[in-house]
């Protein structure tokens, strides 16, 4: 997206809210998992959580309302850096790849970010039992991503009525 057309994502992502029931919107978290990231000997962490199918209907809502403002090839100066920092090419690969591999049932994996740990801690977290709890957002948030799809930046917020 460029940043000349946010005004009309924002408008867009605000009308598909309005026509959402959004007391609807809920998740589970079920486990700690983790994925390689491009760190050797780490993997970076996450709640594993699972989204009703109110939420996979508003995912596609969204993704319908602001498919007309996306665009490919995006460069790295659409992120977020500190200083002397390079976007990892793993970051830009899966920002790049997001849709369609990773939206919709069976492919939309939610989670909240934890961190980073050494694959090691990652096994021995990973073995330990863990309680599933339910999971209600309370906004819908537009961030600018920087390194490992990290939210980086604000841009703009929705509070979900409850």
């Amino acid at each position: 997206m460029r940043t000349a057309q946010l005004e009309s994502v924002y408008a867009a992502i605000g009308d598909t809210l309005a026509a959402t029931d959004t007391s609807a919107l809920s998740y589970r978290a079920v486990a700690v998992r983790h994925a390689d990231w491009g760190v050797p000997g780490q993997g970076l962490a996450v709640i594993l959580v699972q989204p009703s199918e109110q939420v996979l209907g508003f995912q596609a809502a969204l993704l319908a309302a602001v498919t007309p403002f996306t665009e490919p090839d995006g460069t790295a100066s659409a992120f977020v850096t500190d200083p002397g920092e390079d976007i990892s090419q793993s970051t830009r690969d899966w920002v790049e790849g997001y849709v369609p591999a990773q939206i919709g049932p069976g492919k939309y994996t939610a989670h909240v970010t934890v961190g980073f740990a050494t694959l090691d801690a990652l096994k021995t977290i990973e073995a330990e039992p863990f309680d599933a709890f339910p999971v209600h957002p309370a906004t819908v948030a537009v961030y600018q991503l920087g390194n490992s799809g990290a939210a980086r930046k604000l841009l703009k917020t929705w509070p979900i009525p409850r």
